[in-house]
């Protein structure tokens, strides 16, 4: 193949994904990449150069010179990096259940009736109306396209039959819409499923489109997806394509491809990393040693400025660390001088959607892993982000093992009892159109359980950031899960105070 074409291919993926213009000098995850980026750099690539690559393939090469080299190398030589593909088969009838969903409901035996996995989205069309019969069409195909829409869990199996996505329309009068949807979404699913379901909600001044959906067939990703289909189909009404792959086919893929030997060797990754740590987690400030496995819960916002993001994604590239990686570091400091602790264990969340195919399927990939730190060993801040970033990477040939699964097998479930997360999602930043309308997000989750101790999620808002973290109020006061936000914004403040000094 030529060089030039090569050369163009990586340079469009790599502007898309990292949403500014690139040069030969760029260093990717200095440029404020991260593991959905590269995933995207990946999606990229297979459609401009009909080339499988590995997402992992960037953390090998993140200088784009040497990724193009190394690109251009392979595509001589007829290489695919990483090729590992997943075969269709029948999409009705009973499946596998994948790791992900095996976990959950590991879970899920320990939460009894106190605790429910459920996602639950909903957007609004900020002007004009909505077609439900053109929206219903639309919504009934996905359940063809999407067959994990319409699947049922029981007795260790997921199954398929009726392919027909349940759909309601509701009228509600002015002011009440979002009250509606809440009502109607916190409604729980029949014992086994089918695990989805829509709603048109028609207000006076506004109609909402609203999901509610079982973390075991859906996460943040699928639902970019079915927004995506759904537009397509509202706008263009045809068969879908059904030749992509459905949920069951990775489930399947998964329970073949993770097993023996290889099976050993990840797990054995993450039994090293846990080696020696307390099975219970962080010890929290005034908190019991042992904890109900979920409980009552609150929120407590946080914002991070502009300003100081710019200095942090500025260390970031002097380092080689994406964003995410750096807010874990510091996240880890903080939490290690909050508890007065020196070891720290956070768990974090990942698309985990790196076999080529998946990126289009809806159901549940979402991975998570626990990365290690002694946040006091380190000399400096910048030390402490080198190592989150080496055993981050590290971890990345081993994230195909869904977490909870994961510290089941070990033996320690209650281990990553903090997490953090940095939410970058590809397929709702922003939303599609749907006739003709700019979707935006209408919030309806309220907290209120959780099974994490604390849980620190962060949003990219405009050039800031913004989130909340959620603490379980059985374990802590108001007042202590602030301690940790203050640890956490002052380590901000001083990471991006010696950046100016620079």
């Amino acid at each position: 193949m030529e060089p030039v074409i090569a050369e163009d291919a990586l340079r469009c993926a790599w502007t898309e994904a990292l949403g500014t213009s690139v040069s030969c000098d760029d260093n990717f995850f200095a440029r404020g990449g991260d593991s959905l980026k590269a995933l995207a750099v990946a999606v990229g690539l297979r459609r401009r150069l009909a080339v499988t690559v590995d997402p992992g393939w960037l953390y090998d090469v993140p200088h784009f010179t040497d990724a193009l080299a190394d690109l251009q190398r392979r595509l001589n030589v007829g290489v695919k990096c990483g090729a590992v593909e997943i075969i269709p088969g029948s999409r009705d009838g009973d499946h596998p259940l994948s790791f992900q969903q095996e976990g959950l409901l590991a879970w899920a035996d320990r939460f009894g009736d106190r605790h429910h996995h459920r996602l639950v989205y909903a957007v609004a069309a900020p002007a004009g109306s909505l077609d439900p019969g053109r929206l219903r069409s639309a919504v009934d195909w996905q359940g063809q396209r999407h067959p994990a829409l319409c699947t049922s869990v029981r007795n260790g199996r997921q199954y398929v039959s009726d392919r027909r996505l349940e759909f309601h329309t509701i009228f509600s009068s002015a002011g009440t819409q979002v009250e509606v949807a809440r009502k109607w979404a916190g409604v729980h699913f029949a014992d086994g499923g089918p695990l989805a379901r829509v709603a048109l909600i028609f207000g006076v001044e506004e109609d909402l489109l609203v999901m509610a959906a079982h973390q075991l067939v859906m996460d943040p990703w699928s639902w970019g997806l079915f927004l995506r289909d759904v537009s397509a189909h509202y706008a263009v009404p045809d068969t879908p394509d059904t030749s992509v792959l459905a949920y069951s086919d990775y489930a399947r893929w998964q329970r073949g491809y993770l097993t023996g030997r290889r099976f050993t060797e990840h797990l054995e990754f993450w039994r090293m990393v846990a080696a020696g740590y307390r099975s219970e987690g962080v010890p929290l400030p005034g908190a019991p040693v042992v904890a109900e496995p979920a409980g009552p819960a609150s929120r407590l916002p946080i914002t991070v400025p502009a300003a100081l993001v710019a200095d942090l994604q500025a260390i970031g590239r002097q380092v080689g660390a994406s964003l995410f990686q750096v807010l874990l570091a510091l996240f880890h400091a903080a939490v290690a001088a909050w508890a007065g602790v020196e070891d720290v264990v956070v768990g974090s969340a990942t698309a985990n959607r790196t076999v080529p195919g998946i990126d289009q399927v809806v159901g549940f990939f979402v991975n998570g892993r626990f990365t290690r730190s002694q946040p006091t060993r380190h000399t400096t801040l910048e030390g402490l982000i080198r190592s989150i970033r080496d055993e981050w990477h590290a971890g990345d040939a081993h994230q195909e093992l869904h977490l909870e699964k994961t510290v089941f097998d070990l033996g320690v479930p209650d281990l990553v009892n903090i997490k953090f997360s940095l939410d970058t999602i590809p397929t709702i930043d922003p939303l599609p159109d749907l006739g003709g309308q700019r979707l935006r997000h209408v919030g309806l989750a309220e907290v209120s359980t959780s099974r994490r101790h604390l849980a620190l999620s962060l949003t990219r808002v405009d050039n800031g950031l913004a989130g909340g973290l959620i603490y379980r109020t059985d374990l802590l006061k108001a007042e202590n899960a602030a301690g940790l936000l203050s640890q956490f914004e002052r380590i901000i403040r001083e990471a991006a105070s010696e950046q100016a000094r620079r």
